[in-house]
């Protein structure tokens, strides 16, 4: 049940001027207080939670005490006017005892402030709010004979007791405490509780109240001491003053149009009548501006004289009735019309009352007011539709002379027309003879003109393409010119450092003369010679420099390390020799790919969430201006990079889009939000450097929480390595440390709770996630993770998701820590390594390189992927693009070699696919590495020389689009081909349609596909027994709206290939058109009913999308094959793997002399539409079933194989092409890439 006393008493809910406010000002901080009457203690949580008070309590009524109890370190449930809770309390001081609002409610509040004063200390306080009985809206009621009861407030219908202010001195004193402090709280007249039953105020009774200091006083706030105190410590009585009830009224002047505060005016007055002469400090010609009062208020009779005479007021923002003026606004304004005399003095007279003290008339006014507007509104009204009947009657009267006129000019033209129209038959005759003649001409020109058409569009393109070109010669240019001014710098610094090398070199030739000449050395030397020369030996071939390996790994790292290196080797070295037989001998280019445009990606989603790693350190900051030198970012190493190898791809150049940018201006973080979401990037996964409560780098995530209009999700990956001046995060030249202290773990949790809280950061299953970058470097991990839940849950942040990244070839399971974090993530080039990656034969500059090969670490990673049953752990994948950390190097660098968007495409696409195959939907999370690190290469924002080729290749592979978007997407602005066009005004069908039913379960569904053809069309059907057949049959009779169907029977021999062959041969030339469909079920998968509704949807769909289909075959008559693009999970599939020598022994059978490309190109599924001209050199064999072997569940290598694969290059040798489709105009909801429930 609701307590009628509760209220919020906090930071957010805190009124000054309030009588609890007022109270708990005047306690102070850590007190002892004893509250009476805490009804559900939000004075009491106050007192605690931001005095640091220790609160005991007493309160009568039970459920109220239930709630306050909570709050209180002591209390009681008791009624006052007993004794219980005296003898509780007994033996106990307090600093303060409290009667909020309590007072009023005791039978006998005399005896209670006499008992209570043994429980306050000498010093003590007794604070009390104390309701006014003589405020003016009761005194108004009483005037009127009323004295009504209110819920709460002044008169609360459970008041005992009244009190006044005259009678408060003596009431506190013959309880034997004395007053020290006297303050108010104050509420208009008509404004409290209980002016809802005021009656009708006279002028006079209003004045008289105005007059009266007390009667605004809502409460009074008392303060009092124990009078004995009081006396022997001479205390004084301090008083709030009380405020004049004195208005004021302006009279402001204009200024340049406009009214002007400056030089305003003020009059100061009474209520309720008004009479003031203004004195302007010059004379005014303009308009003058009254303001009466700042409330809302009603003016009877305005009246204005000035030395020149009388002026017309008039209200601005209110309403004139007569001589009444209302205005139920805060600004009530008039303006004063001078008529441009020159005026020195003005008079203004005028009764003003305030709405307030209206009483009961304030609604009937409010209602006078809505009407008089409305009747304005009507008149308004009014007076503009007479206005536009009176213009309108001028209008007619004008038509109808005009018309006359007219009539009579018309009455003497007939005439003469009569007689030229003679003359006009004649005139006409010739000229049909020569506009037939024109026609000619105009039929001609139109085809010069078409020619000349073309012609232009030929010559706009090649002026567009020249434009691109000199555009893209000035970038390079100034691309060289910027490269020159760097080099000329870089070659001063050079010198500059061959200066200091040279003197370091002659200091250390001193240094080594000392140590070479020394005694030691001399007797030492033979050793060091000895293990020169063993070190050297070790390195001559590979095994030994493997068994040096092999000792330094066990020295440092253990056996149990030796022996993953090992096993790790061994799988890469497979793995290299089986991908070496598939690739070429010659090494690839370095970086493969082309200039992109920005691509828009409308329209297309996904249910994978990709994050990019996020780099800050894209602006300043006293650190690194200190350890690296001033103004330094991480584009300082960029511009540093220079190409060590041959075709080496550096320095890395962002795009003119983009920009050299700094993360301090917000509209570049805006700008990134902005492309990341529109090519499929779900959010940014920000390294965050934290080192015992210092924070690097952090004014970036800063920035964009102050920004919550950037929509972009995002997570913190805790960077925890050692802040050093290798960038490895290796214990070498240490600038700042990461300590773990125990201390470490409660403060990390709680800096980053202003993250965790905003709505934008990733939650799985409703918990924020954080990323750990190198889980092995916490020294016990497992008590830090446990105490981050802990303080996670202390501080309200609730439970977390800890995924750990796998890095330096470590993973939850070999740190035994699989039970303390709840996913695993994977952050490439980590654990890419080995010998078995390596390219050695790269000629390159500088000491401890390694060139690793792209290409083949994808092929491995994925084959991995392939191979590996889920784990106990989520693992949510990762993938890295062209990674060369050459610009922040001079020696040990990486790079990643035969790089190219193909590889990158495959290598996202397969985390896509098997993270949907692995992992719930709230869980399908991948990274990328990296949004931004260009100092690491790896970065999908566009650059100077590829554009926007990475994040392209992402979004491709994100929305499951095909790498090569020559795929025509058909969608609702493509041209269609209505059915009266395409038959041509014949119902003759144009159109045969070939279907393979094997599967009977499944014709239904085709049948609905079918019935979207909005074309004549005969179908022609093949099963395998007569049972199936007359199934078929009944289902084709009942729901086919094809013209006619034909079903034959045929052994089960060469899939739906051999019955296609066989049954058409011989109608193939009757039709225009074919299309070849089957109930497909791919039994070795788990996505062979997806991947038949995909087929069937971009080959049918819908009635709108066939139309499409047809126009664009109808349009070109070249075009001789449509197939839909191939389906995403097959893609790594659709390769020759032993069919190209079939294929090419098929297809020297027809004569074709074309090339066979390396990339596969055929209707994967065996479905598709014809022109029958493509394909009819496959059907002039007259292949036969007995021809195709018998069916054994053979997956590759048969006749039925090579058919499929010879489509497309059986329509190239009858003349034709082909295209391949995507049907992005159906409402129908296929998953194109999802495996089918299981």
């Amino acid at each position: 049940m609701e307590n009628k006393y509760d209220r919020l008493l906090d930071k957010d809910h805190f009124n000054p001027g309030g009588s609890h406010e007022k109270i708990v000002a005047l306690i102070r901080p850590g007190s002892k207080v004893l509250e009476c009457g805490c009804a559900t203690g939000y004075m009491t949580r106050y007192m605690r939670d931001e005095l640091g008070c220790n609160v005991s309590i007493v309160e009568y009524d039970h459920s109220a005490f239930q709630i306050a109890r909570q709050y209180a370190d002591d209390g009681i449930c008791a009624d006052l006017m007993g004794t219980k809770w005296l003898e509780y309390y007994k033996g106990k001081q307090f600093d303060y005892i409290l009667f909020a609002d309590v007072l009023e409610h005791l039978y006998d509040p005399k005896t209670v402030l006499q008992k209570v004063a043994a429980l306050l200390c000498e010093d003590g306080y007794v604070l009390a709010s104390i309701p006014n009985v003589a405020h003016g809206d009761i005194l108004i009621n009483l005037w009127d004979g009323r004295w009504n009861y209110t819920d709460v407030g002044l008169l609360d219908q459970t008041h005992i007791r009244f009190f006044a202010g005259n009678n408060l001195k003596d009431f506190w004193e013959k309880t034997g405490f004395s007053m020290v402090h006297l303050d108010y709280t104050f509420i208009e007249l008509g404004a409290t509780e209980a002016s809802d039953v005021l009656p009708g105020m006279t002028a006079e009774l209003i004045d008289a109240l105005d007059k009266r200091g007390d009667s605004r006083i809502y409460q009074f706030i008392v303060a009092a001491q124990s009078s004995e105190y009081v006396q022997r410590n001479h205390i004084p009585f301090t008083c709030v003053s009380l405020p004049v009830n004195q208005w004021r009224a302006q009279l402001f002047l204009e200024k340049d149009g406009a009214f002007s505060a400056d030089g305003a005016m003020e009059a100061p007055y009474f209520l309720n009548d008004f009479s003031y002469r203004f004195y302007l400090e010059r004379p005014q010609t303009g308009h003058l501006r009254f303001d009466p009062l700042d409330r809302p208020c009603i003016v009877f009779s305005a009246w204005a004289f000035s030395d020149a005479g009388k002026l017309t007021i008039s209200p601005i923002n209110g309403q004139r009735v007569d001589s009444v003026d209302i205005f139920m606004t805060n600004d009530p304004q008039y303006q004063i019309d001078t008529a441009g005399k020159s005026v020195s003095w003005v008079d203004i007279r005028a009764r003003i009352i305030q709405t307030a003290h209206l009483g009961s008339l304030q609604p009937a006014v409010e209602r006078l007011i809505g009407q008089v507007q409305e009747t304005q509104a009507h008149l308004e009204q009014a007076t503009s539709a007479l206005e536009n009947i009176v213009e309108k009657k001028a209008q007619a009267e004008q038509e109808a002379a005009y018309a006359n006129e007219r009539l009579a000019q018309a009455e003497q033209e007939s005439a003469l027309t009569r007689e030229r129209m003679d003359r006009a038959e004649e005139v006409v005759a010739l000229t049909n003879r020569q506009l037939d003649q024109m026609k000619k001409e105009i039929v001609l020109a139109n085809e010069k003109l078409t020619c000349a058409e073309e012609e232009a569009v030929l010559t706009n393109r090649r002026l567009a393409q020249a434009k691109e070109e000199i555009a893209l010669a000035n970038e390079k240019l100034a691309q060289a010119e910027e490269r020159s001014a760097l080099l000329q710098e870089e070659l001063k610094k050079s010198e500059f450092e061959k200066a200091k090398c040279q003197q370091t070199l002659a200091d250390r030739e001193q240094l080594l003369n000392g140590i070479v000449n020394s005694f030691s050395f001399k007797i030492t030397r033979p050793l060091y010679n000895l293990k020169t020369a063993i070190y050297f030996a070790m390195e001559k071939t590979a095994f030994l420099r493997r068994i040096r390996k092999a000792i330094s790994v066990l020295r440092h790292h253990g056996l149990c390390e030796l022996v993953r290196q090992y096993k790790e080797y061994r799988c890469g070295k497979k793995f290299l020799k089986t991908t070496t037989r598939e690739r070429d001998a010659t090494p690839p280019a370095m970086y493969e790919g082309e200039y992109q445009a920005k691509r828009t990606f409308e329209g297309c989603s996904t249910d994978v969430k990709a994050l990019a790693f996020y780099l800050p350190q894209f602006h300043t900051f006293p650190e690194n201006d200190a350890w690296w030198g001033k103004g330094f970012t991480e584009w300082t190493n960029v511009k540093k990079g220079m190409p060590r190898f041959q075709d080496h791809y550096q320095p890395r150049t962002p795009h003119q889009d983009m920009g050299y940018y700094c993360l301090e201006d917000i509209n570049v973080m805006r700008q990134q939000a902005e492309l990341a979401k529109s090519h499929g990037i779900y959010g940014f996964c920000f390294y965050y450097y934290w080192f015992s409560g210092k924070r690097l780098m952090e004014k970036p995530v800063d920035i964009l929480l102050k920004h919550p209009e950037i929509d972009i999700p995002f997570c913190l990956c805790w960077a925890n390595e050692n802040w050093t001046r290798r960038w490895d995060g290796q214990e070498q030249d240490i600038l700042i440390k990461q300590e773990y202290s125990d201390q470490d773990d409660e403060t990390f949790i709680s800096d980053l709770k202003k993250y965790l809280d905003d709505p934008r950061y990733i939650r799985v299953h409703g918990k924020p996630v954080i990323v750990v970058y190198s889980p092995c470097f916490i020294p016990d991990c497992r008590k830090s993770f446990q105490k981050w839940r802990k303080v996670a849950r202390k501080i309200g942040v609730g439970e977390i998701e800890i995924w750990i990244c796998l890095t330096w070839g470590r993973t939850a399971d070999s740190m035994q820590i699989v039970d303390c974090v709840d996913a695993e993530v994977e952050f490439p080039p980590h654990n890419l390594g080995g010998e078995w990656l390596e390219i050695p034969n790269v000629q390159r500059e500088g000491s401890d390189t390694i060139i690793y090969d792209y290409t083949r670490a994808v092929d491995y990673i994925t084959d991995v992927w392939e191979h590996t049953p889920s784990l106990s752990l989520p693992v949510h994948y990762g993938c890295m693009l062209a990674w060369d950390n050459a610009a922040r190097r001079k020696d040990g660098w990486h790079a990643f070699y035969h790089f190219s968007l193909k590889s990158f495409y495959h290598w996202l696409s397969e985390a896509v696919r098997q993270v949907r195959t692995r992992l719930p939907e709230e869980e399908r999370f991948i990274f990328i590495n990296a949004w931004n690190e260009w100092g690491e290469g790896t970065y999908l924002e566009p650059d100077q020389r590829y554009g926007y080729a990475s994040i392209n290749t992402a979004a491709k592979a994100l929305f499951d689009l095909p790498f090569e978007m020559d795929t025509h997407l058909v969608d609702e602005t493509s041209p269609a081909i209505e059915k009266d066009a395409f038959q041509h005004g014949s119902n003759v069908p144009r159109i045969a349609v070939q279907a393979h039913v094997f599967h009977v379960d499944l014709l239904t569904s085709m049948v609905e596909q079918l019935n979207c053809i909005p074309y004549s069309f005969d179908l022609f059907v093949t099963t395998d027994t007569t049972k199936k057949k007359s199934a078929i049959e009944k289902i084709l009779r009942g729901s086919c709206t094809c013209q006619k169907f034909e079903i034959q029977v045929l052994p089960n021999q060469g899939r739906d290939i051999a019955p296609f062959m066989v049954q058409m041969a011989s109608e193939i030339d009757h039709y225009n058109y074919i299309g070849h469909i089957h109930t497909k079920r791919t039994a070795n998968t788990d996505y062979g009913d997806s991947w038949r509704e995909y087929l069937f949807h971009n080959l049918l769909g819908s009635p709108e999308y066939v139309k499409r289909l047809f126009c664009q075959f109808e349009k070109d008559e070249k075009l001789g094959l449509i197939m839909p693009e191939l389906y995403p999970p097959i893609r790594e599939q659709a390769k020759w793997t032993g069919e190209y020598a079939g294929v090419r022994a098929l297809l020297d059978r027809i004569n074709f002399r074309g090339t066979l490309p390396q990339e596969m190109v055929f209707p994967a599924g065996s479905m598709f539409w014809a022109r029958t001209d493509a394909v009819r050199p496959l059907f002039e064999l007259k292949l036969q079933q007995t021809d195709f072997p018998e069916e054994s569940g053979q997956r590759y290598g048969t006749l039925a194989h090579h058919v499929e694969r010879a489509w497309v290059y059986v329509a190239e040798k009858a003349g034709y092409g082909y295209c391949t489709v995507l049907n992005c105009c159906s409402a129908v909801d296929v998953q194109m890439n999802r495996p089918a429930d299981t």
